[in-house]
């Protein structure tokens, strides 16, 4: 299994048919480790094994409590390169035995998304000595047969714009795009005025319509002549 001293708690291990595949340690002054390393700083382990063609494989990626979880909302990113193609990504944020053992491609005959084991495949050589062909050939091998694991931390922290950057990007704006945004402001809060005077009406229709089918009379204003009463007849 591939351990780092520097990062204790956190295993890597390729299974074959269910079992652990023999490990061989790399040479002393094998530089692999080197340029597989994103950062000069980052700690790296390198491991091989024997690919056995047409066998299927999996990768198990262990993350025990020895690991130190650290606070809140800490955890392991750990993502799978094969020959130098992402294949699956995982956040890890408590301990578990995670077994990688598969990827999902599209098919063009299907049309349709599919999950495929993980395999060996074997290796054929060409004569092709076209040089089109041998540079591209180049390419792959520097990557083929490699496994990569990357365990990296990572914040769960959704990132936002902070007031200021807001305000730096208005102030960006040319004097155009502001009378722009000026102008349909200004129809909308205008717009919004117009539906609100037109609902009053509305209302009072309603008012009326509930009456009528309710059977009550709508009370309507009526003029009175006023009448004298003499109070001095007995």
């Amino acid at each position: 299994m591939a351990v780092l001293e520097d990062l204790p708690g956190v295993e890597v291990t390729v299974q074959i048919a269910g079992k652990d595949a023999i490990e061989y340690d790399a040479d002393d002054d094998d530089d692999g480790e080197k340029s597989l390393a994103k950062h000069p700083t980052c700690p790296t382990v390198t491991k091989y094994i024997e690919c056995i063609d047409d066998a299927e494989f999996a990768i198990k990626v262990v993350a025990s409590r020895e690991y130190e979880w650290g606070y809140k909302n800490h955890a392991l990113m750990a993502t799978v390169y094969i020959d130098g193609n992402h294949i699956i990504s995982r956040i890890i944020s408590d301990p578990t035995e995670d077994i990688l053992d598969s990827t999902k491609a599209f098919c063009q005959q299907s049309r349709q998304w599919k999950r495929y084991k993980l395999k060996f495949s074997a290796v054929s050589i060409t004569d092709d000595s076209h040089p089109e062909r041998l540079t591209q050939d180049l390419k792959v091998v520097k990557q083929l047969g490699l496994i990569r694991v990357d365990a990296l931390h990572q914040n769960l922290v959704i990132p936002r714009d902070s007031p200021s950057s807001s305000a730096q990007a208005f102030s960006k704006l040319s004097p155009a795009e502001i009378e722009r945004l000026a102008k349909e402001r200004f129809e909308q809060i205008k717009g919004n005025k117009g539906l609100k005077s037109e609902t009053k009406p509305i209302k009072q229709e309603f008012e009326q319509r509930r009456n009528l089918v309710e059977g009550n009379e709508i009370p309507t204003p009526t003029k009175r002549l006023a009448q004298f009463v003499d109070l001095t007849i007995d």
